[in-house]
């Protein structure tokens, strides 16, 4: 967090405290913000979203609860605010003022909107094809927290996610979204051995249940890399043009992408999918993926009650979905949408009226390997081809770290790279820790380095963003060279304290004897406190480090260059070339 970034949290954590009754003092020389309650310090607020106390100042149990309320305060606040920092601009018809998408499902919102008296939140449903808003239902200034709480309720009320829900994330709630609303259910079946059972498969494939789904299709001999082996029996999905599938051959892989691209719609893309696929007659699993990449371009008209927003959204569609809010509120769009309806282009479906407005399918996917797009989160992606280079008519393909053994040995098979050696491999996009990136030559990864490097991002994926601060200061501590030494820090970090943000040994001492908890600080004595001698002695005491990110201290027993060092079982396994499936180095 900048300078400005930290400053904006600061004044909004300062209202919500004292919404809440705490008072707040002037920011420390230290970059801390003390808070008080009853006019007695309680504890200190850290950029971060946590807080230092002094135990002795929660000694009773009134003022431990205010400890506990001031924490939740704290790091609901950091919460919404890194958020509010990242988040997009809301844009839509109508709308002025400084708006935040902060979630957006089922054709509803969840907006913040920064004010003088502190952040303001709403939920609104879209309408008219996504570009104007409806019904808003508005929470704070004031509010504090609590306004955040109960947006983030209603929000997932409206949605329909589910009837009642508590303090989720975003990102929780995309993932109940995704667990309760499939994009599709197949059941497959092998044409060469009918007498075996069909098999049912929900798509998009969760992660963790990817290769359990490979093998169990292999045991009847289905679900190969490259080959479109799977009869489909049977489609259930919201997207019923998709019915056209049944009776045709498809690769698992194609229906799971197919499956993560449709996932993302939303309710007026699903209208152009379907009412394009219709008018196109589509059958085959390449058209529909190729599909997804060109639909937008469309104007589906579903309802003829409002000619003024048709004629708009389909100016908008026009522009490539974006525009400034002045030119789209000068649109006449009866006359667009006259000039439209009568040119006789359309082509009444079952989804709507259709107007392909000079749409041209695409191969952006060729049938063999898959354009990137990254679905789920990701600490890298690969961009993957042979050594030897790409045959005509071939493309790279992108592999999502971390992986399964399946996924990695499958997307390599589709670009032809049947051994690890014959892989090349270039960062597409990262998500690593800033330090361990540094630590690395990712810029020369090579195909054999792919065991290792999917092993140490599974290493590094269940962290949150505490423990890869942490992870930074520990790899510059250790002076971590490879990816083995960084996959066992991230694997073994509590064997390390670190104190973010502390430079030198007289920020040390003062941590310990102030801020630590090992000790009882009287303010009383504090001329006769030698911080700096008492961090000096510490240092020796602990062999500790200070770096760019803080103090750092291992406190394991096995020495740090043992601790870093590759498991003998692993080691010879490598050496056997038994990595990644059926793919050896």
């Amino acid at each position: 967090m900048n300078a400005e970034e930290k400053n904006r949290y600061f004044q909004e954590l300062t209202l919500n405290l004292q919404h809440e009754g705490f008072a707040v003092k002037p920011e420390t020389e230290e970059g801390l913000l003390p808070i008080e309650l009853d006019g007695q310090r309680l504890c200190l607020a850290l950029d971060t979203g946590s807080v230092r106390y002094w135990r002795e100042d929660t000694a009773d149990d009134h003022r431990s609860a205010a400890l506990d309320k001031a924490i939740s305060i704290t790091k609901t606040t950091a919460e919404y605010m890194r958020q509010m920092e990242t988040a997009p601009r809301l844009t839509a018809s109508g709308l002025t003022g400084d708006y935040r998408l902060l979630a957006d499902f089922n054709d509803v919102v969840l907006a913040g909107h920064p004010t003088r008296y502190g952040v303001q939140f709403a939920t609104w449903e879209r309408v008219r094809e996504r570009a104007g808003l409806n019904a808003g239902n508005f929470y704070g200034p004031p509010g504090g927290v609590d306004s955040y709480t109960a947006a983030k309720r209603d929000f997932a009320t409206r949605s329909g996610l589910i009837p009642h829900v508590v303090l989720f994330t975003p990102e929780q709630l995309t993932e109940v979204y995704r667990s309760i609303h499939e994009t599709l259910e197949a059941v497959l079946s092998n044409p060469r051995r009918p007498e075996c059972d069909q098999i049912t498969v929900p798509f998009p494939i969760p992660v963790d249940q990817y290769d359990k789904t490979i093998e169990m299709l292999q045991a009847i001999d289905l679900g190969f890399s490259a080959n479109r082996d799977c009869t489909v029996d049977e489609v259930n999905s919201r997207y019923n043009v998709l019915n056209t599938l049944v009776g045709t051959l498809v690769n698992i892989d194609q229906l799971d992408y197919l499956a993560k691209r449709l996932d993302g719609f939303c309710a007026g893309e699903v209208s152009q999918f379907q009412a394009m696929a219709h008018k196109l007659g589509l059958s085959e699993i390449k058209d529909f993926i190729n599909l997804t990449y060109c639909c937008q371009q469309t104007t589906v008209i579903t309802d003829f009650s409002d000619l003024e927003q048709i004629g708009k959204d389909h100016t908008m569609t026009l522009n490539g979905g974006a525009m400034p809010i002045d030119q789209y509120q000068a649109v006449n769009g009866k006359e667009a949408a006259l000039q439209l309806i009568n040119g006789g282009r359309g082509v009444i479906t079952p989804y709507g009226v259709a107007y392909d407005n000079g749409m041209e399918l695409e191969p952006v996917y060729n049938g063999h390997q898959f354009p990137s797009y990254l679905y789920d989160h990701s600490l890298l992606v690969l961009e993957i081809t042979p050594k030897r280079g790409l045959v005509e008519g071939s493309n790279p393909e992108y592999l999502y770290l971390p992986a399964s053994e399946h996924q990695i040995e499958r997307t390599l098979l589709r670009v032809g790279v049947t051994t690890l050696h014959d892989a090349k491999m270039r960062i597409d996009w990262d998500e690593l820790p800033e330090k361990v990136v540094n630590a690395l030559e990712l810029d020369h990864l090579s195909g054999s380095d792919l065991p290792a490097l999917n092993r140490m991002c599974q290493s590094i994926e269940p962290l949150k963003e505490a423990d890869m601060e942490k992870l930074n200061a520990v790899v510059l501590f250790a002076e971590a060279g490879d990816m083995m030494a960084v996959r066992q820090l991230a694997e073994n970090l509590d064997l390390f304290d670190f104190v973010p943000g502390l430079q030198t040994p007289e920020e040390y001492g003062r941590h310990m004897i102030r801020e630590s908890g090992h000790f009882d600080y009287d303010e009383n004595l504090e001329g006769f406190y030698d911080y700096r001698r008492y961090g000096e002695q510490q240092l020796r005491q602990e062999g500790g480090q200070f770096n760019e990110c803080g103090y750092v201290v291992y406190q394991g027993t096995m020495l740090l260059e043992e601790l870093m060092m590759e498991d003998p079982a692993e080691k010879h396994q490598r050496e056997q070339g038994l990595q990644m499936g059926g793919l050896t180095q």
